[in-house]
């Protein structure tokens, strides 16, 4: 073994020592002045991310950070399942009471950004630094001055919290690219873009997966936006404002609750700035059939009409836009997406039937709705696409809608029993493989 790789894992020992011994007097501190759980879990967050940062003047090489993010997944599992670690360091990491994967994410996202991002240390750093500082603000700010709630996939969020963490994240890209080099003018409009997407993106998140998803996010979008003209960047901004704007008012009237309009405008946004105006048209027609094929009773369950929910109908079309720009020629994946909008309006056109049905209150003219929402979305559509037919796009759009409101109406995970926690599983994998069925059969023309 070479000095430099002993000397790597004589760094590697180091850290690793430090943070156990930070940890366990964490723990004991903690221990000993009842304080909230959640000051100490941001605490071991904060102390964690900072460790990661230095990871890019330490590490050029990432398997360090493997070393030591398998090391940190070990530590994890042994807070979960060894009794004494979990005695004495659990009510510290576990303190909150809620179910949480975001542990296990921490030590998974880092080695993940380290080796997407160096050598370029500003594009390893920031994504880090948003995790660490921002998610951290929103947390701290919610409890303690939070007053403005709204709910979420496990629970409640507040606006003060959610303020904070655009506020952060916004100040984290500037003063980083600003001080890597980039004209303030561009710093401040990506600023400006990412602060408003990964605040939207932290809002719809549950169980700790914001651990994973805000950094990863964060790298991807420094990576679009970086070249980007400030002129697009802040068409872009407009837009995303305007789309907030509209998801505070229409998701009343959809019956959606909390979050579930912000994830709305994850769906519109990536399908408008990642495929173009054309793929905004079909998940606008859902968006707006929604109160047209029957809103929200007072006293249907929140669970149906949450974050899940919406990412379950909108997964599919996001498939096909993230899947059209991987590929040559860009359009090519056009149809699959408005057939997978298609199948979502037919998976809730039998999920509305279904419920409606069990609570004695049938509106009888929701197939005949749903029929010509998916065949007036259709036709718009192909003409506004001149380049593809009309006829061939209804036909598509019409049978996906069917067959998914048929796979999913005999489901065994849409009633109620051990396989219900899966149904937007189901919901969403059924979308996707019926939008499939136009790729199909073109391959056999």
């Amino acid at each position: 073994m070479t000095p430099e790789a002993l000397r790597t894992l004589a760094t590697v020992a180091i850290l690793a020592l430090v943070m156990g011994l930070s940890i366990a007097v964490l723990a004991r501190v903690a221990a000993r002045t009842k304080a909230r759980p959640e000051l100490f879990r941001k605490l071991v967050h904060i102390g964690a991310g900072f460790v990661a940062v230095s990871f890019a003047w330490l590490f050029e090489d990432t398997w360090p950070v493997v070393l030591l993010s398998l090391g940190g997944v070990l530590f994890v599992i042994g807070v979960r399942r060894w009794a004494p670690l979990k005695r004495t360091i659990g009510p510290l990491l576990h303190g909150v009471e809620r179910t949480s994967v975001g542990d296990y994410c921490l030590p998974i996202v880092i080695p993940l950004i380290h080796g997407l991002a160096m050598p370029d240390r500003v594009l390893y750093i920031i994504p880090i630094l948003v995790l660490t500082l921002a998610d951290a603000a929103a947390a701290l700010v919610g409890v303690r001055i939070g007053r403005l709630s709204y709910r979420t996939g496990e629970g409640a969020k507040t606006v003060e919290g959610s303020l904070a963490m655009a506020l952060v994240s916004g100040l984290i890209v500037v003063i980083a690219l600003s001080i890597d080099g980039v004209e303030p003018g561009r710093a401040f409009a990506i600023a400006a873009m990412i602060a408003m997407l990964i605040t939207l993106t932290e809002a719809v998140c549950w169980r700790g997966l914001d651990n994973l998803v805000v950094p990863v996010a964060t790298f991807a979008l420094l990576q679009i936006y970086l070249e980007m003209p400030v002129q697009l960047l802040g068409i872009r901004f407009g837009v995303g404002l305007f789309l907030i704007g509209l998801a505070v008012y229409w998701h009343r009237i959809a019956g959606l609750i909390g979050a579930a309009g912000l994830a709305v405008v994850l769906v519109l946004y990536a399908s408008w700035s990642l495929g173009g105006w054309e793929w905004l048209v079909a998940p606008s027609v859902v968006v707006a059939s929604v109160p047209f094929l029957g809103a929200r009773s007072s006293d249907t369950p929140d669970e149906h009409h949450g974050v899940g929910t919406v990412l379950s109908f909108g997964l599919g079309p996001l498939i096909w836009v993230l899947y059209d720009g991987a590929i040559q020629p860009p359009g090519a994946m056009l149809v699959p997406f408005v057939t997978a909008c298609s199948a979502a309006l037919g998976v809730i056109g039998i999920v509305r039937w279904r419920f409606d049905r069990a609570a004695g209150r049938c509106d009888r003219l929701l197939p005949a709705k749903l029929v010509l929402v998916v065949l007036g979305g259709a036709v718009l559509f192909g003409a506004v696409m001149s380049e593809h037919a009309i006829w061939l796009t209804v036909a598509y759009s019409l049978g996906a809608s069917a067959i998914a409101a048929a796979l999913v109406a005999v489901s065994p995970a849409e009633r109620p029993g051990k396989w219900w926690n899966a149904r937007w599983v189901l919901r969403a994998a059924v979308i996707v493989v019926v939008s499939a069925i136009p790729l199909v059969i073109d391959s056999f023309m």
